[in-house]
């Protein structure tokens, strides 16, 4: 009887299969989908600007959907195709705000079953504009015997524009350059970076600088330790041979200038010195008289300790 049947069954197996084949492909019966993490697009943001205002949004807004049309379509749905937008060109102060989301799908026949969230929560803020002083930061080490000198940075300030809210917390601009190993100075062009009053770096999309790039200069100087020479004023009674350096004085110090400068210089002078400006243990700070191009590592003014010796 198996055998008898055999054509009956292989007919009826492929009518099925042909049937649902039909009902799949053709007839092709709704289904629901979920698609999950679909980016939040804000429009309306021009007319923010045009009032002056502008978006602030610390985090990226996504969106879970249901949706549902016919089995052939909702298949060969790319996520990539379903747009979310919240249209922010009607808000008109700042602070917090809700906008709701609006979906769209490349096909009519497709359903938007559920979305969440529906309303998105946005902030608000005023845009302003400030000026910012412009620094340079060194990093590294120059060669052995050299040291960074002065830098020069141009434009010395800069406009800077955005939130309110994180302009205010910029306290100055800054670009750096990287000085290790250097015996010559360095001129280059460097990227400008926002900065807190305690020189924490400040990274936002909501603050834009008048440049991006800045032209610095900055001097590496050959270091040399050089004697103190102190001067003494004239009229005090040949008051050099009345006082010299303590043996347990400061008598030398490090500058710092080019090489063609400190190569030749073998000491500083002092300011003069006067009797009256020594104090009981003979100690006097004085300032140094630093050659133009000369810099003091140690500072412009010094302690010196001195003696008087035997009058003749």
């Amino acid at each position: 009887m198996f055998k008898k049947d055999l054509s009956t069954k292989i007919i009826s197996l492929l009518f099925a299969i042909g049937l649902w084949f039909y009902i799949i492909q053709v007839q092709s019966p709704d289904i629901e989908r979920t698609v999950k993490n679909v980016p939040v697009l804000f429009a309306g943001q021009t007319e923010l600007e045009e009032r002056n205002l502008m978006l602030v949004n610390d985090k990226e807004y996504t969106v879970d959907l249901k949706l549902r049309g016919q089995r052939k379509v909702l298949q060969d749905l790319d996520s990539t195709q379903v747009s979310v937008s919240a249209d922010v060109g009607g808000l008109l102060s700042t602070g917090d705000h809700k906008v709701h989301t609006r979906v769209a799908v490349p096909y009519g026949s497709v359903e938007v079953v559920n979305q969440s969230p529906s309303v998105v929560s946005v902030t608000v803020d005023e845009i302003i504009e400030a000026e910012k002083e412009l620094r340079v930061k060194t990093t590294g080490e120059p060669a052995h015997g050299y040291a960074v000198g002065n830098t020069k940075i141009e434009p010395a300030t800069m406009k800077i524009r955005g939130a309110k809210s994180l302009v205010g917390a910029i306290d100055h601009l800054f670009v750096t350059v990287d000085v290790s190993g250097k015996s010559e100075s360095i001129s280059t062009i460097a990227p400008v970076e926002l900065a807190s009053s305690s020189d924490a770096v400040i990274v936002s999309p909501y603050v834009t600088t008048e440049q991006q790039n800045v032209d610095v200069h900055c001097e590496i100087l050959k270091k040399k330790t050089v004697s103190i020479e102190p001067v003494f004023a004239p009229g005090t009674n040949n008051a050099e041979q009345w006082y010299a350096l303590d043996d347990s004085s400061v008598k030398v110090i490090e500058v710092a200038g080019t090489a063609a400068m400190v190569d030749k210089l073998e000491k500083i002078q002092t300011e003069e010195i006067k009797p009256e400006m020594l104090g009981e243990d003979g100690e006097v700070e004085i300032k140094l008289v630093l050659p133009v191009g000369i810099e003091s590592l140690d500072g412009d003014k010094v302690t010196l300790k001195l003696k008087k010796m035997n009058q003749k």
